[in-house]
């Protein structure tokens, strides 16, 4: 879609294979890294925190870009750094209860690790919530995803290594570790999973981090399961809170479980509700693939005339 959009602008955007002795006119980064071209030719756009991508952090690299794109609340100024948030193919959706919602509760996500130990990770979050799951309610527990095979993985180069070794022994040496006994394996399609499950526990890679709000909550709006959100301090500012389930009002899972599992369908309904309606509002087209294509290109375009 971006790609169509410049071109209908006369701008032809390639990967960097194809512009190989070609005159470039401008470089669109995805997450921060080294450039080659003029500060005033290059845009960045982040989508990861510096906790996964570090370059994300350096503000060294941010000045060697015209403009950056950001979902971080705390930086946009307008100027050099501009909102922009992850794009998502939003559709309406219509409230149905529990029909046809055969477990409580599932998670999909990738058996993955921050590049630094930090307090702010989810990823260890997201095995503690696994582990009670499968010790106190393992039938009400559904696992998806990639590499759960293995043990979880732990931040920082050891944790990289240790999880090559942990892959390359279960692929050759045909040793089964049987980690995570409510891993029920990868997913085709995230909707056809969470169509099934009332609720899934939906944690961003990060807490803490403004505004950073990415597509996991909205696979869970379009499949109509509450998602039980932890990540963006300010999640509310941007999606309301009758729209999911808040991790961070229960004290421990013991509290969340009961919550869930004791819920009557008319409230279950009210959050179908208010996602709905969400969904259908002004207010979530800033989180659409149209308004991710149209922020990028319109600042491309009025920089270009600019410079003309």
């Amino acid at each position: 879609m971006l790609k169509d959009e410049f071109y209908n602008e006369g701008i032809e955007l390639n990967t960097s294979d194809l512009n190989l002795g070609q005159s470039v006119a401008f470089e669109l980064h995805m997450d921060a890294r080294g450039t080659n071209l003029p500060r005033e030719q290059c845009y960045l756009i982040q989508f990861e925190t510096p906790l996964i991508h570090l370059a994300n952090g350096d503000p060294l690299l941010f000045k060697r870009f015209k403009r950056i794109f950001t979902w971080d609340d705390d930086r946009v100024d307008g100027q050099q750094w501009i909102k922009l948030n992850m794009p998502n193919c939003l559709a309406p959706y219509k409230p149905d209860g529990y029909e046809n919602r055969l477990k409580l509760c599932c998670m999909i996500a990738g058996n993955k690790a921050s590049a630094v130990a930090d307090d702010r990770e989810l990823y260890s979050e997201r095995v503690t919530a696994i582990r009670w799951f499968e010790s106190n309610a393992l039938t009400s527990f559904s696992l998806y995803g990639t590499d759960w095979h293995v043990p979880a993985k732990r931040a920082g180069t050891l944790g990289r290594i240790e999880a090559k070794v942990y892959k390359l022994i279960s692929s050759f040496g045909g040793v089964s570790f049987d980690a995570f006994p409510s891993y029920q394996g990868k997913v085709a399609n995230k909707s056809d999973v969470l169509s099934k499950h009332c609720f899934a526990i939906c944690y961003e890679n990060a807490k803490g981090f403004s505004g950073y709000i990415t597509e996991k909550i909205f696979d869970c709006f379009l499949a109509g399961c509450v998602p039980v959100y932890w990540g963006a301090d300010n999640i509310c500012t941007h999606i309301p809170a009758e729209c999911f389930i808040d991790r961070r009002d229960f004290k421990d899972y013991h509290q969340l479980f009961s919550y869930m599992s004791n819920m009557p369908e008319s409230r279950f309904l009210h959050y179908q509700e208010a996602i709905a309606q969400f969904l259908s509002s002004a207010a979530s087209y800033a989180f659409t693939a149209q308004e991710f294509v149209k922020t990028i290109v319109t600042t491309a375009k009025k920089d270009f005339n600019e410079q003309k």
